[in-house]
């Protein structure tokens, strides 16, 4: 690892049978190049770990219609989550990791309606801000949640406790109140509450 250096070729477009895309930890920077879009065949896309840059919507709102997993933690990603309406691509979605970036605003609760798949999403130690509405619940994949170390606010949704399939749910170093309501037991799955 860390052997590639600078920006990430713009020729990786021009690769259609391409499905894994994976140049985590490297010193690798700048944007994401957009004929990332044409890629129809890739299913994984790592770039964790480097020092790339650039509006978290420009790289999830591309065509990525056959992608499960989308690891974009540890890089310098900023702006807001794109609304649902821009992430009609994102049907087979699994993973999404996006932790420790610059990323903000509100989260849009509407992306298991776009990604209904998704089983794993890490947004941890960004600036994401607001509350958690009702909404949250019909991600009733979600295995992982970790929403941790950013500046959430206000009471827990009721339908938090719809996510039966839980295993590990991470909100620490946030700026919840109130307490858990008794449906915190319908978690079943649940083996690290944090």
């Amino acid at each position: 690892n860390k052997v590639l250096y600078g920006r990430l070729s713009q020729g990786l477009g021009s690769i259609p049978s391409l499905q894994v895309l994976n140049v985590s930890n490297n010193y690798l920077h700048g944007p994401l190049p957009k004929d990332l879009s044409t890629l129809s065949s890739l299913h994984t896309l790592d770039v964790s770990n480097n020092g790339f840059s650039g509006q978290l919507s420009d790289v999830l709102t591309v065509n990525f219609s056959s992608l499960q997993v989308l690891n974009l933690s540890t890089n310098a990603f900023n702006g807001s989550l794109p609304s649902s309406s821009s992430l009609r691509n994102l049907s087979l979605l699994r993973l999404f990791l996006a932790s420790h970036n610059d990323l903000s605003g509100d989260l849009p609760l509407s992306l298991c309606q776009t990604a209904p798949l998704l089983q794993e999403m890490d947004l941890s130690s960004n600036n994401l801000s607001g509350t958690l509405t009702n909404g949250l619940g019909i991600c009733t994949s979600l295995r992982l949640l970790d929403l941790g170390d950013n500046n959430l606010v206000g009471n827990l949704p009721r339908d938090l406790y719809n996510l039966t399939s839980l295993t590990m749910l991470r909100l620490t170093r946030n700026r919840f109140y109130g307490e858990l309501h008794n449906a915190i037991g319908n978690l079943i799955n649940l083996t690290h509450l944090m």
